[in-house]
């Protein structure tokens, strides 16, 4: 029914349709002191709900790789973060990297070879960037501060985009980064009332 849509919707539109899509999201059930979450992933329309994990570790930040027949999230199950890529079907996973101290928001590039994400070792919240694999780890960002996170690609592959400050760090501020390195250019500042 869903394929039968698209098709549908791209005869009227001349838009691909999305209804053939799906959703990977982290749930969370149980009483106040013992809360689990689990990757879950669902149609698009909010049918066909299973879960990815059992809830034994912590899980944040589920995003598909450019297949869409994987996914790359942060699990805190022991001790360390660790960044997981996940085969969707047949749940099998592999640790591509693991980290000291706080990691979150893994993204593929738009090729699915490399995966940025955020982390705090050395003090100062940084977009990191690694080869799918694992291999070839390195520091794109060097900053002293908390809240440099949510780093997203550009459609080439070639930037990243990151939010900087917010909340107790500042104004939030968009910078642009190569992915291949050097300085950053600030892109946007929130105005001084934005929450």
């Amino acid at each position: 029914g869903h394929m039968i849509a698209d098709i549908i919707y791209k005869q009227m539109t001349g838009i691909d349709g999305y209804f053939d899509t799906r959703i990977v999201f982290v749930t969370e059930e149980g009483p106040k002191d013992k809360r689990v979450k689990r990757l879950a992933i669902m149609d698009q329309d909010g049918f066909n709900i299973r879960a990815l994990t059992d809830g034994k570790e912590l899980v944040l930040t589920p995003r598909f790789s450019p297949s869409t027949n994987e996914i790359t999230y942060m699990s805190f199950g022991n001790a360390e973060p660790r960044v997981y890529l996940m085969n969707i079907d047949t749940k099998q996973r592999e640790i591509v990297g693991q980290f000291p101290n706080m990691s979150f928001a893994p993204r593929f590039s738009p090729d699915g070879k490399r995966i940025a994400f955020t982390s705090d070792r050395g003090g100062g919240d940084n977009i990191w960037i690694m080869n799918r694999d694992g291999s070839d780890k390195r520091q794109l960002t060097n900053e002293s501060f908390r809240l440099m996170n949510q780093p997203s690609w550009s459609p080439d592959g070639k930037y990243i985009v990151a939010r900087k400050g917010g909340f107790r760090g500042g104004l939030p501020t968009m910078w642009m980064y190569h992915a291949d390195g050097g300085n950053g250019m600030s892109l946007y500042t929130a105005p001084a009332n934005a929450a």
